[in-house]
């Protein structure tokens, strides 16, 4: 579901429409953890392996994602908690599996 590509880069190998902005941005923050990335970084990396983000969009669903317990922001930089952890895998990971 997640790749990266010899340069490096991270990619997503499902169709684009097959997720919401929260569950790209939660595979990504799966993919690099257990490292935090800035929201610069999540906008740059969701806009070249799904939809162009602005950071702007990524700070309102990270927001989001945080109320929701799924990710937490320690000095500007997310990561997923251990509840976000366990929404990647048990849910959407298993959904796109199927």
């Amino acid at each position: 579901i997640a790749e990266y590509t010899p340069e490096g880069k991270l990619y997503l190998t499902v169709p684009a429409d097959s997720l919401t902005s929260k569950e790209a941005l939660g595979i990504i923050l799966y993919a690099v953890y257990p490292n935090r990335l800035s929201d610069e970084e999540l906008s740059e990396m969701l806009s070249l392996c799904w939809k162009p983000t602005r950071k702007e969009a990524v700070r309102a669903r990270a927001s989001e994602l945080k109320r929701e317990g799924k990710i937490i922001a320690i000095e500007g930089r997310y990561g997923l908690s251990g509840a976000g952890l366990q929404w990647i895998k048990n849910e959407v990971l298993q959904r796109l599996k199927h």
